[in-house]
């Protein structure tokens, strides 16, 4: 930034800094590259966008001041008004000379209303309406017919599910749990995935493969490729929802979070322990691996969910790891206290056999001296007689 030109830099969706990042030290690193640089430049311009209810994650966590920073320049941005709204229906249109029945338009506002997060399914029903269209006129029995604005996405995405197979079925329903992020005191959020860690035992390469193709080109996942960790030069595929308003309004897809909540929460965080014990070398020592209660819980979600949760390999070979070690320690415990009441054993018998010998001894003493006292009593009885 040399010359005297100001530079924008906008940070869209800043809160899946916290949603898609688990890493502390890296998101640290993401905001230090963002924040170190306002005050070393004036021709630098850092525009965040993020949802309301994120607000407090930045507040919580004080990263390069970020709390800061919001609270001194921080503008909140409040929901269109019916005009706003109508405005952005229509006047876009106008830019390609495209003509929207007013009854469509009417219809649209009416069915809005004051719904939270309505703009991203807004988005998807006019795509929907543009893709659909017959001639150059977006027309309101079409919006009828595609399910409205609530219904659109939720129609579409039940019709691509219905279309596959059982087993790809179950897939799918894999795939989309695996692509949601819990919320923490905050809505259910979009989660970022590795294609291969979408593959396990029972939902194999070739069946995640053909699935996620299949809705990638419904339009339902995007695919992109990225660099993998540590430096390489392996580019690794990455699974994502296409459209966040899925998560928040697919019927189906809101009945299996809430169906498989707590398992999720498990499953997630015994991933997320061995992602750390691969980080570490995947080492045997007892400080890195699941113990105690942790280990008994990874078992008991094994045994509850053996096939509809099943754990990525890096988690499967943790809890494998785990019990070996545990169980060779329980061995080698149970060896040393046979051994010692073996050894205990065995002085015990040799204390009792040493009481019985100086029993014996003492036995042996009186005995003796008894004789002494007879032989010398009789020896002197002897010595009187006439």
């Amino acid at each position: 930034m040399a010359n005297t030109r100001k530079l924008v830099l906008v940070v869209d969706q800043f809160e899946e800094a916290f949603t898609l990042c688990q890493d502390t030290s890296e998101r640290q690193q993401f905001f230090a590259c963002l924040f170190d640089a306002l005050p070393k430049t004036d021709k630098l311009c850092l525009v965040l966008t993020m949802r309301a209810d994120f607000f407090s994650k930045c507040i919580e966590q004080e990263y390069s001041g970020l709390a800061q920073l919001m609270q001194q320049h921080g503008v909140v941005v409040m929901g269109m008004s019916e005009e706003e709204l109508r405005k952005a229906i229509v006047e876009p249109a106008k830019q390609v000379d495209l003509e929207i029945e007013p009854a469509l338009v009417a219809q649209i506002l009416a069915d809005v209303g004051d719904a939270p997060g309505y703009l991203p399914l807004l988005q998807y029903t006019l795509t929907r309406l543009w893709e659909e269209r017959t001639d150059n006129c977006l027309r309101l029995n079409t919006y009828v017919q595609l399910g409205g604005v609530m219904g659109t996405l939720r129609q579409r995405a039940d019709q691509v599910y219905e279309g596959f197979s059982e087993e790809e079925k179950a897939a799918v329903r894999h795939i989309f749990l695996e692509l949601t992020q819990l919320g923490e005191g905050t809505e259910d959020t979009r989660r970022r995935v590795l294609q291969r860690d979408l593959v396990n035992e029972r939902y194999g390469e070739k069946l995640i493969e053909t699935v996620v193709q299949k809705l990638a080109d419904e339009k339902l996942v995007v695919t992109t490729e990225i660099v993998g960790k540590g430096g390489g030069t392996e580019r690794v595929a990455v699974v994502d929802v296409a459209h966040e308003a899925l998560i928040r309004h697919w019927s189906l897809l809101r009945s299996w979070v809430s169906e498989n909540r707590d398992a999720i929460r498990i499953k997630r965080k015994i991933e997320m322990a061995a992602e750390e014990w691969k980080q570490e070398g995947k080492p045997e020592e007892m400080a890195f691996l699941l113990q105690g209660t942790k280990l008994i819980n990874a078992e008991d979600y094994v045994n509850q969910y053996p096939w509809q949760g099943q754990l990525n390999s890096d988690a499967q070979e943790l809890i494998k790891v785990s019990q070996e070690v545990r169980d060779r320690i329980a061995k080698e415990e149970e060896e040393r206290q046979e051994l010692y009441d073996r050894i205990a054993k065995e002085e015990k018998q040799l204390r009792e056999k040493q009481e019985r010998l100086l029993k014996r001894f003492k036995f042996g003493v009186k005995l003796a001296s008894l004789k002494k006292i007879i032989a010398r009593r009789s020896l002197n009885n002897n010595d009187t007689i006439p």
